[in-house]
């Protein structure tokens, strides 16, 4: 199909040929081409006499007279057709259209048939890849050729002129981009300044003297264009009718994200600025202008913008992939190999190792479909897996933009945004702290009553708080708005201020709403007031009456064009609009370009879908009035076309699961049940595969609430799905209730059954009821059998020895677990078969069976490294290292926990990191080296405490509170942690942690001297203990408030409380700590004076010391004190060189400034040196 311009082109070659071929020839050549013309101008749309806003591009290759010396007609014709055909493909790429050629010059346009927003942008692109390209063309065909443009964007008017009715652009802008074309230099682009403030910070541009014009009563400023600016955003302004206003009343907390700025760059912090403050308040205004600064800014920023909206607050990481769209150039309705590609080159810019891993990792977990990737498939779909690793590679990617450049992260509306998207956020933060990296979020106040943690253990976190403006600022705002009236009446001036109660954008609304009713009068010069009108006008009283007001001024089309909109959302697309519009309003475009002018609604640079124009209204608040104005049976009609406009337009692209949520949203509010259903459970299992378990949650019980009763199958398998993410989240409430139902959808059928009873008993484990988990799981294995399913068999052996294990029946956990490896291996289930290996050497190292727990992971592990399964490599890697630990091959456990630390770094899996990381701490601590012990657990506390992960953050701090109690005497620190942790363990009733931390305390308390306090802690750590059934912990207790009754001189209940201990011990076989346990009786014997079993007991504890009883210094020491009160002091002297040995041992992992501590500060340390500095005085 030709253009009516290449059939011009076209007819004018071959009248040059009719010397060559003969007039018979061309004329036959040329009735057939006009007859395509005449048929082509037939159905094309002109635009005759009509005035437009357009783009005017002027330019003139020089060289062509000089290189035509001396060659043939022809080849001078093949070489100029040659380069003109190169540079016009190069403008119409760029969304220009070819006027005319002139000689050796060519007149192009943009915004001819469809104006976009960023056609003077492309203008001006177009004029650099033309500079390149006649570069390329000198070098590769040795043509001496230069350029130099003009571009000038204003009204022109269309028109035809000549014979043949060409329709052209002509008025002061044609004449005017003309005359900057001639007065370019060579080599070089010249602008106006009315092209210059639509391009401003995107380029870098020179400001020139004013050029003098004939016709032109001012000279002209203009600019020479130099290059592109590597970080593409754009400045704004704001204003009404034209009319630019400047920031008023935001000064200060302007200077303040410039100095913050600095900061984040020269010192390198990194820093989340929040800017808080209600609708209409000023935000994005101190925003743009921060922006506007930046473009002018020496410094190079790498630059990435998000913005969350209403419609997309449900859906996970929908900001960050808008955030990422938009950097990549990504459409909605691109292909997926597009996809693929664009997003691989994006992460390719600042990624260089592996790149293509990650892209692939990072662009699944954002919710493009990778699921085809090689590189995705070593997870085997685990959502916890793909969150890990989009987690690492986001945190890994912004970190490396930010060592190119200063990196601004900016967000806004974050009050809508998704949740995941945020924690993402606040992740990448806590990882990397000491980078040049700025997030810059905006918000509503309401935004922290849900996120009330925004900002905590953040690096450096800034929030500015915008309020109204004080009356004396808003009076600059009136007055800068209405610069152009001549005069402004009080009474006019004190309406706007007074209604507007310092909200800037109420008072510029409130003036559009004059302007509309016609008491402000405008044009191009000057305004008029018009008193009379403003005292017939009845003002409304509040900013939503106000944009009423103005939405029932508009014409009947653009109204319903805005409300239809409105359906469609803050942000929408032209292409959308058709569809709902059907027939009844051909002129869409018309009707945008009015509601444009009036400034209802803006275009957005870069749509989201391809062809299609995207545009947003101005405010949240005006959309919502808009909405609102819909009436609801029209309302719902319109929902459903939206909604098959979103099914339609994703499907082209194989990406609805991106757009489920919204598309379920739009048939929910269309009251189309059955639609609405579908779609939920669509987006729910689309949340569920990127681990954004809350709005999993949500989705699923959206898809619940439209599934019908009878629908058994439809229920059973959406509470299954829901069951699974209540788990996840601990809703052990909710999780029981959907068990409830599920029980009762199985009824007699096994299969259900089955995974009903799975799930029931996994429930029971987490509530510590171990034996009715056991009767589920033989439940399920029953059936299973029964169906000879051999999947569910193994999946129920698996399960039974969890059980067992759970009872503290390890050894018959044992069997159950060898048949479930059978038979995953029978069915050739190796991912389930190296699981269920793992488990079974987890129960061979809990009855010591060693050897035979290696054998079973290092067959696992040949399978994972075989598969790259790194997940699984680092669990078997732990505990291998473990294994090694307890059989006190130390060189050996240190190097196997690294290697499962480097598989959990590489994927991204800090849960297993923090863990690793706590048994390297237990690895130092056997080998006496405490420094490194509280080093390795300080590491894993802080990992933790970025998860969230309470649970393991507690049990860690309960272990450094031990440590550093004994060891280092700051009984400060062990208090904050004993104390965080019992605070944890209440919140969330867990007993063991609980009595752990009672402990702790107690011990805390009894060596600060509150020999009351630490009675009571001990007392109540008993209750909770016993409850628990942990009998070491229980003997540790009563020993301890053995001692306590020894040091308040009551020896009949210590001893007491010190042989229930003995007898705790015995009972469970714990001889080791036996031997303090009647070294503490010697010294309640002693205040009985019963010194014949005094001794009797002390020596017995002396028969059994080694150095691996915790704290065996103690015994010698205490029976040292036994042999003082028999007045046996030679004896003495012996047991306390060995307690003074035994204690050195002890502390030699420390270093010498913390043993020093230890000495001084530890009582009983201190006691023991001071003992033996009786009988070894210093000189």
């Amino acid at each position: 199909m030709y253009t009516r311009e290449e059939l011009l082109n076209t007819i004018a070659a071959q009248e040059k040929m009719r010397a060559t071929l003969g007039d018979a020839i061309v004329d036959i050549t040329i009735a057939a081409l006009r007859e395509k013309l005449d048929a082509l101008e037939k159905c094309t749309p002109t635009l005759v006499q009509t005035r437009k806003q357009i783009t005017v591009f002027f330019a003139d290759v020089s060289g062509f007279t000089a290189m035509s010396e001396g060659m043939d007609a022809e080849d001078i014709t093949n070489t100029m057709n040659f380069v003109w055909n190169r540079l016009d493909a190069i403008i119409t790429k760029h969304g220009g259209k070819i006027d005319k050629h002139i000689g050796d010059a060519i007149m192009a346009l943009w915004s001819v048939d469809k104006t976009r927003e960023d056609d003077a942008e492309q203008a001006i692109h177009a004029a650099l890849a033309m500079q390149r390209e006649l570069v390329n063309i000198r070098e590769m065909h040795n043509l001496q050729l230069e350029i130099r443009i003009g571009i000038n964007t204003g009204l022109v008017f269309f028109g035809t002129v000549g014979t043949i009715g060409e329709l052209t652009a002509m008025g002061d802008t044609v004449n005017t981009a003309s005359r900057l074309e001639t007065s370019a230099p060579v080599g070089g682009i010249l602008i106006s300044h009315a092209t210059y403030k639509l391009i401003k910070g995107i380029f870098d541009v020179v400001k020139q003297e004013p050029l003098s014009v004939k016709g032109k009563t001012e000279p002209l400023q203009v600019y020479l264009v130099k290059r592109a600016r590597p970080h593409k955003f754009h400045p704004s302004t704001r204003g009404i009718e034209g009319i630019e206003t400047h920031m008023v009343g935001r000064d200060a907390e302007l200077e303040k994200l410039k100095a913050i700025f600095y900061t984040v760059s020269s010192k390198k912090e990194t820093t989340l600025v929040s800017i808080v403050g209600e609708a209409g308040i000023g935000k994005s205004r101190l925003l743009s202008e921060f922006n506007n600064w930046l473009y002018v800014a020496p410094d190079l920023v790498c630059y990435f913008k998000g913005r969350a909206t209403e419609q997309t607050t449900g859906t996970p990481y929908a900001l960050l992939r808008g955030l990422f769209a938009l950097r990549f150039q990504i459409k909605e309705d691109d292909s997926l190999p597009t996809v693929w590609k664009k997003f691989e080159d994006g992460v390719a810019e600042y990624l260089f190792e592996d790149s293509e891993r990650k892209a692939h990792f990072l662009g699944a977990w954002l919710g493009y479909n990778f699921k085809d990737s090689p590189h995705l498939a070593v997870i085997h779909g685990d959502a916890q897996q793909l969150n890990d690793r989009g987690l690492l590679y986001l945190a890994q990617f912004f970190s490396a933009a930010a060592e190119k450049n200063t990196t601004i992260i900016l967000l806004e509306d974050i009050h809508w945004a998704d949740v995941p998207s945020l924690d993402a956020i606040v992740n990448v933060l806590k990882r990397q702290p000491q980078l040049p990296l700025l997030v810059l979020s905006l918000a509503r106040p309401p935004f922290f009553e849900s996120k009330p943690d925004w900002g905590e253990n953040i690096p450096v976190y800034v929030q500015i708080d915008l309020h109204t403006l004080p009356i004396e600022q808003s009076y600059q705002l009136v007055e800068q708005i209405l610069q152009k009236a001549t005069s402004v009446p009080v009474t006019l001036h004190d309406l706007i201020v007074n209604q507007a109660e310092g909200n800037p954008f109420y008072a510029e609304e409130l003036i559009k709403m004059l302007i509309d009713n016609g008491v402000i009068v405008t044009d191009e010069e000057n305004w008029q007031i018009n008193l009379d009108r403003l005292g017939a006008l009845n003002v409304p009283p509040t900013l939503i009456e106000v944009l009423q007001a103005r939405l029932d001024k508009l014409d009947p089309e653009d109204r319903v064009t805005l409300q239809r909109a409105s359906v469609i959302g803050r942000i929408f697309w032209d292409r959308a609009l058709v569809q709902l519009a059907a027939d009844d309003f051909p002129e869409t475009s018309k009707y945008l370009s009015n509601l444009q002018a009036k400034e209802f609604i803006f275009q957005r640079r870069s749509p989201a879908f391809t062809d299609t124009l995207e545009f947003t209204f101005k405010h949240a608040v005006l959309h919502n009035v808009t909405y609102e104005s819909v009436l609801k049976r029209t309302r719902k009609l319109y929902h459903k076309q939206a909604a098959q406009w979103l099914v339609d337009v994703t499907e082209e692209s194989d990406r609805q699961d991106e757009y489920a949520a919204a598309i379920a949203e739009h048939y929910y509010l269309a009251g189309e049940e059955t639609s609405a259903q579908k779609w939920y459970l669509t987006a729910g299992d689309y949340a569920a595969a990127h681990f954004a378990n809350p709005e999993a949650l949500d989705l699923y019980s959206q898809a619940l609430a439209f599934t019908p009763i009878e629908e058994r199958e439809a229920r059973f398998n959406l509470l299954l799905a829901r069951e699974k993410i209540n788990n996840l989240l601990g809703n052990r409430d909710a999780q029981a209730a959907d068990l409830d139902e599920m029980q009762t959808l199985a009824g007699d059928d096994a299969q259900k059954s089955v995974k009903y009873s799975l799930r029931r008993a996994w429930l029971l484990t987490q509530i510590s009821e171990f034996d009715a988990a056991q009767v589920e799981v033989q439940c399920a294995l029953d059936l299973s059998k029964h169906l000879e399913d051999k999947g569910f068999q193994a999946e129920s052996l698996n399960a039974l020895g969890s059980a067992f294990i759970w009872q503290g029946k390890t050894e018959e956990s044992i069997p159950p677990l060898r048949e479930a490896v059978s038979l995953a291996q029978e069915i050739k289930d190796y991912q389930k078969e190296a699981k269920y290996r793992r488990s079974l050497a987890n129960s061979l190292l809990g009855i010591r069976s060693y050897d035979e727990a290696k054998e079973e992971l290092e067959t696992s592990l040949v399978w994972a490294v075989r598969q790259n399964d790194l997940l699984e490599q680092a669990e078997i890697f732990n505990i291998l290292g473990i294994i090694q630990m307890e059989q006190g091959d130390f060189a050996s456990a240190q190097e196997t926990y690294n290697k499962s630390l480097a598989c959990c770094q590489e994927i991204g899996f800090q849960y297993g990191e923090g863990r690793v990381l706590v048994n390297l701490g237990n690895l130092h601590y056997f080998q006496g080296q405490m420094s490194k012990t509280l080093e390795f657990y300080g590491l894993a506390i802080k990992i933790f405490e970025q998860l969230g992960e309470k649970r393991g953050e507690v049990q860690v701090r309960l272990n450094r509170a031990s440590i550093s109690l004994n060891m280092l005497g700051n009984t400060s620190e062990v208090e904050k942690d004993a104390l965080y942790s019992l605070k944890y363990a209440e919140q969330v009733d867990d007993p063991l942690s609980k009595g752990q931390a009672l402990t702790v305390l107690a011990e805390a308390a009894r060596r600060n001297g509150n020999l009351k306090e630490a009675r009571q802690y001990m007392e109540d750590g008993i209750k909770v203990i016993e409850s628990t059934g942990d009998l070491w912990l229980l003997a540790q207790e009563r020993r301890a408030l053995g001692r306590l009754d020894i040091e308040e001189k009551k020896p009949a209940q210590a001893l007491a409380n010190l042989n229930r201990a003995l007898e705790i011990c015995r009972e469970a076989g714990m001889a080791n700590m036996e031997p303090p346990i009647l070294a503490l009786c010697g010294l309640a014997f002693i205040q009985e004076e019963r010194f014949d079993e005094a001794i009797e007991a002390t020596s017995e504890a002396m028969s059994l010391l080694s150095s691996d009883i915790e704290r065996a210094y103690m015994i010698p020491c205490w029976h040292a004190q036994v042999l003082d009160a028999m007045g046996r002091h030679n004896e003495k002297k012996q047991a306390i060189q060995q307690s003074y040995e035994f204690l050195q041992e002890a502390l030699s992992g420390l270093s010498p400034a913390q043993r020093q501590i230890s000495l001084e500060q530890v009582p009983d340390h201190y006691a023991i040196l001071k003992a033996w500095e009786e009988y070894n005085p210093k000189n």
